[in-house]
């Protein structure tokens, strides 16, 4: 009976131990790929630039100086996406503009860019009451500048296109960047880091 007892209690440790080096197994990957991230983020070839020298126009068809703009506040967002009105911009448009509040409260603004027309862009800000900047950059002078036009691929297909990228400023100058941007949970992020 001693025996069979023993037997009985090591075939209920196996399992236990087995979940437990599972469980790790699962959380190494996550934490390699997010030092990775912050990694790049760190050391993209932008960081402790100055913002480009450029005038755009907004969606009243206003002309913006865009170095005066983002060093008009200590900290500045500056995001690029590829077109208006498509549910992951917009989704990101809106978390901005929920978000507003408290990323005036830490001094900063936010300026949205993608190659889309002003009358696009005036479109966009009304049917989803965007309250802060939106640049339209049809000749993507500014999106070649921050190296956010590079090649993309859809559905085994390869093309040219604006990937979603956040730069932040800080004193006018690139602090971090998310290239590419995943939208769930990124404006938090980009909070959290002002």
């Amino acid at each position: 009976m001693a025996r069979r007892q023993k037997k009985a209690i090591g075939r209920k440790k196996k399992p236990t131990t087995r979940k437990k080096a599972a469980g790790k197994k699962k959380s190494k990957p996550a934490k390699k790929i997010s030092a990775k991230k912050k990694q790049e983020a760190l050391t993209h070839p932008l960081i402790g630039k100055a913002a480009p020298n450029l005038k755009l126009n907004d969606a009243a068809g206003i002309t913006v100086d865009l170095k005066k703009l983002v060093n008009s506040k200590t900290n500045c967002i500056l995001y690029f996406y590829p077109k208006d009105d498509t549910p992951g911009c917009t989704q990101e448009a809106c978390d901005f503009r929920d978000t507003i509040e408290s990323i005036s409260a830490k001094d900063a603004l936010v300026i949205g860019v993608s190659p889309d027309s002003v009358e696009k862009h005036k479109k966009f800000e009304k049917k989803y009451n965007l309250n802060f900047h939106l640049l339209s950059d049809p000749e993507r002078k500014l999106i070649e500048q921050m190296k956010v036009w590079q090649k993309k691929r859809f559905m085994g297909r390869e093309y040219m296109g604006v990937v979603r990228s956040t730069f932040l400023f800080h004193n006018g100058k690139v602090s971090f960047v998310w290239q590419p941007v995943r939208v769930k949970n990124h404006v938090e992020d980009v909070l959290n880091k002002i």
